[in-house]
């Protein structure tokens, strides 16, 4: 027979059921989590193990009571900055503000869930973001969250049990030789256009051809050498949102 307060309850079916505690949904409402049983004493045996591991989880998760924003700020400025590269951290921190932040930014840290997550994911396929895009936003959210994990101001993993998306592969299509032609003939007519016969002929990047230096150019083998690439950073202060910085390629080729 159940006792008052243990909230196990008898079921239609002959099966006993447990209620418990396991979490606050991000407006703060109450989340239940339940348990069963053909046995009232399984029931309560569960039941007594599931109460415990949340109040062992609230106990540690209280240790810090700010936002998801908050957190991956300070992840950002204290582990990430001087770990990557600038060009790294500024992909990281332009993913975090423009994609996570507004979904996810004011949601309290210890109450972040997988269902909030998925949702997050749905929200990024409906911005018809790539698969690969969305896969690299997670994996950035994903690093932030394992570093609160590591520091014990979160138990369980809200990335668990998340469903990745899957992108079908589709075929590149090239330039066509007469859409090719009709570009080589705009950049013959501009005196800035020789850079598009570059991007064209050697498949170089943006980046890669503003980077390109005298010193990588090789008229001996009639060969370019990619050594190092621009890219615009973001600015946190003054006038100006962006500057470009001249980095080492990944790989030279």
């Amino acid at each position: 027979m159940s006792k008052r307060g243990e909230n196990i309850y008898k079921r239609k079916d002959g099966r006993w059921e447990g209620r418990y505690i396991k979490g606050r949904k991000q407006d703060g409402k109450i989340q239940y989590g339940y348990v069963y049983s053909k046995s009232y004493k399984t029931v309560q045996d569960k039941l007594i193990k599931m109460k415990y591991l949340f109040r062992r989880d609230n106990q540690d998760r209280q240790s810090y009571s700010g936002t998801v924003k908050q957190w991956l700020m300070y992840w950002l400025e204290t582990e990430t900055k001087n770990r990557v590269k600038l060009s790294s951290y500024a992909s990281y921190q332009y993913k975090i503000e423009h994609y996570i932040f507004p979904s996810l930014g004011d949601c309290q840290l210890c109450h972040l869930n997988s269902e909030q997550i998925q949702k997050l994911i749905s929200e990024l396929r409906r911005q018809q973001l790539s698969v690969n895009t969305i896969k690299t936003i997670l994996a950035i959210f994903k690093q932030g969250i394992n570093s609160a994990i590591q520091a014990e101001y979160l138990i369980r993993n809200p990335f668990d049990g998340i469903q990745i998306p899957t992108e079908q592969k589709t075929k590149v299509k090239a330039l066509s030789l007469e859409v090719q032609r009709k570009i080589e003939t705009i950049a013959e007519k501009n005196p800035n256009g020789f850079p598009t016969f570059l991007a064209l002929y050697t498949g170089m990047r943006i980046g890669e051809i503003s980077g390109l230096q005298w010193s990588d150019i090789d008229f001996e083998r009639d060969a370019i050498l990619v050594k190092h690439t621009y890219q615009r950073m973001p600015l946190s202060q003054g006038k100006h949102k962006t500057q470009l910085s001249l980095s080492r390629a990944k790989s030279s080729s």
